[in-house]
């Protein structure tokens, strides 16, 4: 899991400094990250890197509404997640 994701985030910088706006593999390996992650019950952080970075190229691909969503739930998951398990690591 964490190898598609340090592919993914290599092969973003690739895509983003060469000019281009094709993100689709990109996309491609963070959905298989996301659900590598999630068969394998990963760290919920891992798994929101993935949704960010996915939100991240629909937004330099042009479609803001969905990479603002995705970014979004993103933040949502990591603070709430955070929170959780801060309370529960008191009792």
């Amino acid at each position: 899991m964490i190898y598609y994701n340090n592919k993914s985030a290599a092969l973003f910088e690739k895509i983003k400094r060469s000019g281009s706006s094709d993100f689709s593999e990109v996309k491609n390996l963070c959905k298989k990250t996301i659900e590598i992650g999630k068969e394998n019950g990963a760290d919920f952080k891992t798994i929101s890197k993935a949704q960010k970075r996915i939100g991240t190229c629909y937004e330099k691909e042009g479609d803001f509404t969905k990479g603002t969503e995705l970014i979004f739930l993103h933040t949502f998951n990591y603070y709430s997640l955070s929170i959780s398990q801060l309370l529960f690591s008191f009792l």
